[in-house]
């Protein structure tokens, strides 16, 4: 099968990213794998073909890794790119995340769309792109049953959000609806001495998601990689990560001092995980993220999941092989 991959740009794809991973498994199947920009696609004027300026993944291997994916792409120049025509059988991977590109939102919402265009083409597009940008909204947890969710809002205006961390009663957690690496998300203690003030800056009028800090009896989050409804165990591991964060740090992000740690998960933990699954799978998103704290999912990430590189370190488990046979037969 030809393998179209997107993400925002080929030039920093990371070795350590689940993107590489999931790249390198594929060439060792044996598909014939192509990396895009996510501008680098555009629609004919017949309207049902599409165009991909891309770059052949070469030379297929059964032992090409992640960092042999991360020097490819890093060497790649103009004069290298194709335009292929994608076409009915082929798949294209989104892997994309415009929570890290907000200045290029314009590009990332037509390449969604032309890859909605794309299916009705016959193409395999994973994860459905018309569910993605509703379930890339952190407020997006709010179809859980509250049972396996924090209280969580959307606020557009000082007074509703404000009126909402007052109700509370416990601190609560500010982020902006799209985002990526914990950029912009704030914590705001019940004893903050004018949280009007703090909220005043953060509230946005095209909407701010303000949520219940959940106070759990460990520390960090859980990053759970989530494949088709189920969870992806080997042995006693799960594909996933407990992310502990940095020191004076309540984000556990890896990008901001995090650190992975295995991840175990107790029956309550294992419930939430694979509610928010089942409810993604159902809505065709195929491949995501869940982010635990406790036993509540505070947020799907269903762009680009992370969390591989070390969930495959601590099972000594590449279960990026097992990810792209599900998902690409």
């Amino acid at each position: 099968m030809r393998v179209f991959v997107f993400v925002n740009r080929v030039n920093e794809i990371g070795y350590r990213q689940t993107t590489a991973l999931l790249i390198a498994a594929a060439v060792r199947l044996g598909h014939e794998v192509f990396l895009a920009n996510v501008d680098g696609i555009s629609q004919t004027q017949n309207g049902v073909q599409l165009n991909a300026v891309a770059v052949q993944c070469k030379p297929a291997s059964k032992t090409i890794d992640s960092l042999s994916i991360t020097e490819f792409a890093e060497k790649t120049t103009e004069d290298q790119y194709e335009k292929p025509e994608i076409c009915n059988g082929d798949a294209i991977l989104i892997r994309t995340n415009p929570g890290r590109d907000i200045e290029r939102r314009e590009q990332h919402q037509n390449f969604v769309s032309i890859c909605k265009n794309a299916t009705q083409l016959g193409v395999v597009v994973i994860n459905d792109p018309s569910q993605l940008d509703f379930f890339a909204n952190k407020s997006a947890i709010n179809c859980l049953p509250k049972t396996c969710r924090p209280e969580t809002i959307v606020a557009r205006d000082l007074e509703t959000a404000l009126e909402f961390w007052q109700d509370a009663r416990r601190d609560c957690v500010v982020k902006p609806p799209v985002g990526s690496r914990g950029k912009g998300v704030t914590r705001i203690r019940l004893d903050h001495p004018n949280p009007a003030e703090l909220l005043e800056h953060l509230v946005d009028s095209e909407g701010t998601v303000i949520q219940h800090f959940i106070e759990s009896d460990e520390i960090g989050d859980k990053r759970i990689v989530v494949l088709d409804g189920k969870l992806l165990e080997h042995g006693y591991h799960l594909a996933g990560i407990h992310r502990i964060p940095a020191p004076g740090e309540f984000r556990a992000n890896i990008h901001i001092g995090g650190t992975a740690q295995p991840l175990t998960l107790s029956s309550c933990e294992k419930k939430s995980a694979l509610t928010a699954a089942g409810l993604l799978f159902k809505n065709g998103v195929r491949l995501a993220g869940i982010d635990l704290v406790g036993s509540q999912v505070i947020e799907f990430n269903v762009f680009s999941t992370g969390g591989l590189f070390d969930a495959n370190r601590f099972a000594n488990f590449d279960f990026s092989d097992e990810i792209v046979r599900m998902l690409l037969g």
